[in-house]
């Protein structure tokens, strides 16, 4: 089942002074819905991260692209991909500042049912899912299960 799609860009902040730029699909209908973040691979948020996004909108899910290395940089050089997520990887916090903030945003959208937020493994921000199992990512909005989940782009076979 294909759904007609909302798209937008959404300029959130982290904790740590971070202007992010998320890219958020959904359908468009008027029902609050499940949420996904859509975590990049070590490129940047770019157009293939923004593909699946728009998909799991097509499928019925309000889906968040997110930012990790702020202001929306995105690279197809290795060197630099490496460079921007050493920076990022430098302070452990900054990852988990970074993901909170993300799922604050997304379950701020009226399309998001914000009532039961949850997440599913990362494949490519590992530390990301570690440090929400041992409870190091905080989040603004109620804890519960089925509502939000991350998703990994990379993981292209499914769970």
């Amino acid at each position: 089942m294909t759904n007609a799609i909302q798209t937008r860009e959404i300029q959130y902040t982290a904790a740590d002074g971070s202007t992010l730029i998320g890219y958020y699909a959904a359908p468009e209908n008027s029902q609050a819905i499940a949420g996904v973040i859509v975590a990049p691979e070590w490129w940047g948020r770019n157009e293939y991260t923004e593909q699946r996004a728009r998909e799991l909108a097509g499928h019925g899910y309000a889906a968040l692209a997110i930012d990790m290395y702020g202001d929306k940089k995105v690279t197809t050089d290795a060197k630099q991909a490496y460079e921007w997520m050493m920076q990022t990887f430098e302070d452990t916090e900054t990852i988990v500042t970074r993901a909170s903030a993300a799922l604050a945003t997304l379950a701020q959208q009226t399309e998001v049912n914000a009532d039961n937020v949850t997440s599913a493994k990362i494949r490519s921000l590992g530390k990301t899912n570690k440090a929400y199992a041992k409870g190091d990512l905080t989040l603004d909005v109620p804890v519960g299960t089925k509502s939000i989940v991350i998703a990994c782009p990379a993981d292209k076979t499914g769970p």
